[in-house]
């Protein structure tokens, strides 16, 4: 067996090549990278339930008890979530056409009502049905927007 073990260890060296080397006689195939495509819904409304707290002026007691989402533009996610199209004038405009994912999630949210820095204190936050609609970018899961309006 030892023999055999030396015979194979010399053979390799001799064709200068570890076993995982494709053979110096072949080309290398050239590695393709494919274009990456849109999260898929599943990807996407996980990334949207973790990022539900990210707006400093609400926040969700546990889990959203309803949850809409659909593929569209942030143009149109930008109608919905502001009621109007985005001014021609702003920088937001040019990206009026890229593909996000736009959630709605429904749910008992807290507001916090920041006062102004020595005023008056503010009362005890108070839970209150609420709908966050938020925005990710389709291909990166960025947020795109972010906002709650109590129903």
């Amino acid at each position: 067996m030892l023999a055999g073990l030396v015979a194979l260890a010399t053979l390799v060296v001799a064709c200068g090549s570890e076993p995982n080397a494709a053979p110096a006689s072949q080309p290398a195939t050239p590695v393709v990278s494919p274009t990456p495509g849109p999260l898929s819904e599943l990807v996407a409304l996980r990334i949207a339930l973790e990022r539900k707290n990210r707006t400093i002026y609400s926040e969700f007691v546990g889990e959203p008890s309803r949850v809409w989402g659909a593929p569209m533009t942030y143009g149109e996610a930008s109608i919905l979530r502001h009621g109007e199209p985005i001014n021609p004038q702003t920088s937001e405009y040019e990206r009026r056409n890229d593909l996000v994912w736009y959630f709605v999630l429904e749910g008992q949210v807290i507001t916090h009502n920041p006062g102004a820095p020595g005023g008056t204190p503010q009362p005890d936050p108070v839970a209150e049905l609420s709908i966050v609609g938020m925005a990710l970018d389709a291909f990166t899961g960025s947020i795109r927007l972010l906002g709650a309006s109590a129903t």
